[in-house]
């Protein structure tokens, strides 16, 4: 029988790839967002990161479709792993991703001000924020993977 693996074995491989691939744009953005704090101006920082921004929307469409999709078809696998875990892997994941636009959602219904010296900061770090949800995604992608093969 040649490689017989499931299709929620399949979709685990490309989160995983793809949250393993989608990684790399936050952390140059906080290396060029370090460069930028320490050293000063650089002139074409903002295209850049701009250009930057726009990839990884775009990319975490396709990453949030694929977490979705994982979420809801959790409970077909239940006979071999957890379904409970993989979906709090992934909520998790999913959470620490879109951790700016929740904050901008606080920010822009006055639940917070923006204004806090901790905001400042967390907007410093939210790269590594987001590169620490797209670890959890591939973490959880590969325990399912793994498992469901």
């Amino acid at each position: 029988m040649a490689n017989s693996t499931s299709a929620y074995s399949t979709m685990s491989k490309w989160l995983k790839w793809s949250s393993l691939f989608i990684l790399l744009i936050p952390v140059a953005l906080f290396v060029m967002s370090m460069v930028v704090y320490f050293k000063g101006p650089w002139d074409s920082y903002e295209q850049v990161a701009r250009i930057l921004y726009i990839v990884l929307l775009v990319l975490s469409v396709v990453w949030t479709i694929l977490n979705i999709i994982l979420f809801f078809a959790a409970g077909s696998v239940k006979n071999k792993t957890s379904p409970l875990a993989i979906r709090i892997g992934l909520l998790i994941s999913f959470v620490l991703v879109f951790a700016p636009e929740i904050i901008s959602l606080l920010i822009y219904y006055n639940v917070i001000t923006g204004n806090e010296k901790v905001i400042e900061w967390l907007w410093l770090f939210m790269p590594l924020i987001i590169v620490v949800g797209y670890m959890a995604g591939y973490s959880c992608a590969k325990k399912a993977q793994w498992k469901t093969a």
